[in-house]
């Protein structure tokens, strides 16, 4: 039996849910709120995030979990994989000793992908707690690597003493379409852009993005819900509750769309019309680009900035949106060679990690 890349699932009922997902079989047209939160960990962008790990290997992908016996997934996997992204934020992280024990025993690789620091516009350097810490040092010392952000999350590490096996990748989702030119043709798009708007929306709970909210749920031809927020709630109640400082445009239902499946929310976007994108969910711009849309991220931390960053995306700030005709946010926001350029640059970085472990990249990364 040919070995595949295992997808870390935490039960079960988890793993099937995942694969289901990943062969585009995963019906989730009549799912509560509740069952999209307890999902997506309360958050769909966590879905395009996960699934777009997936697609950077040529083996395929086995998805495993954590009471599964480690002699027959080391039999079964030449690599593991635990897509993750804010963990350097201060917050418990205790779950992951039982990760550092589970790829222990199973005795084959781990790549940790996407990971991230949370802090101010600042970049401070979060505190961190010591469990932390002591997890990324003995997970690296045992051969495992970690995919980071960018330059800011791997100066974090480095200032509490984590420099083996880390790498500057970005997000993985950066690779969902494989175009090798996927920049430019996204750029001939902003030279003639869309008249209609898409706005896919923050967590309710941001308040400084109240505003960036009032104004481009209105402007938009749909508001796409990424967060398991009161927002998602009410549309799925049919029903749009009141919220201090949200003001909803009356055809907030009808506009709306929430979408767990990556696949189905790009299909939408490339069948529903010619859109641009204006956002603050650094995974709507993602699905974006990978749908060939223009797009601008309204940057309002430092994740969505390291994130732009490191991608080399176009984005603006809050202000800018506020005081600003939305189409003209485009004006000097470019995508183009140099977008391809650093993307082919990052994936070289994931050519000598796959390397490294003995895996074969996908097509996808050839981009």
């Amino acid at each position: 039996m040919m070995k595949k890349v295992g997808f870390i699932c935490g039960s079960s009922v988890s793993a099937e849910m995942w694969k289901n997902l990943y062969e585009n079989s995963l019906d989730t047209s009549n799912w509560s709120f509740k069952e999209i939160s307890d999902f997506t960990g309360s958050n769909t962008g966590n879905i395009t995030h996960r699934y777009a790990a997936c697609n950077l290997f040529k083996e395929g992908i086995d998805f495993i979990h954590y009471g599964m016996n480690w002699a027959e997934v080391s039999s079964r996997c030449k690599l593991l994989i635990m897509p993750v992204a804010n963990l350097l934020d201060g917050e418990d992280q205790s779950w992951l000793y039982h990760l550092l024990k589970f790829t222990n025993g199973v005795g084959v690789p781990c790549i940790l992908m996407g990971v991230g620091a949370q802090s101010s516009m600042q970049n401070e350097i979060p505190q961190i707690p010591s469990d932390l810490i002591k997890f990324f040092d003995e997970f690296t010392k045992a051969g495992n690597h970690v995919t980071v952000r960018g330059e800011f999350t791997a100066n974090v590490l480095e200032h509490y003493g984590v420099t083996k096996n880390i790498h500057i990748t970005g997000c993985q989702s950066l690779f969902l379409n494989g175009h090798t030119k996927l920049g430019e043709i996204i750029q001939k798009k902003i030279q003639n852009l869309p008249s209609e708007l898409i706005y896919f929306s923050q967590f309710l709970s941001e308040p400084n993005l109240n505003e960036v909210f009032n104004k481009l749920s209105a402007e938009s031809k749909y508001v796409l819900v990424n967060g398991c927020d009161s927002l998602m709630a009410d549309i799925k109640q049919n029903k749009i509750g009141k919220l201090k400082g949200v003001n909803y445009p009356e055809d907030i239902l009808s506009k709306s769309k929430i979408f767990v499946s990556p696949q189905e929310q790009c299909n939408f976007l490339k069948t529903s019309g010619d859109f641009y994108v204006v956002t603050p969910r650094i995974h709507g711009v993602m699905i974006s680009i990978m749908a060939e849309l223009p797009v601008v991220c309204i940057v309002h931390d430092s994740r969505v900035r390291e994130l732009c960053e490191t991608h080399k995306i176009p984005y603006c700030n809050i202000k800018s949106v506020c005081n600003s005709p939305t189409h003209s946010l485009f004006n000097a926001k470019q995508f183009g060679s140099d977008f391809d350029q650093n993307r082919k640059k990052l994936a070289n970085v994931y050519f000598d990690l796959f390397k490294k472990v003995g895996v074969t990249p996908s097509a996808k990364l050839f981009g």
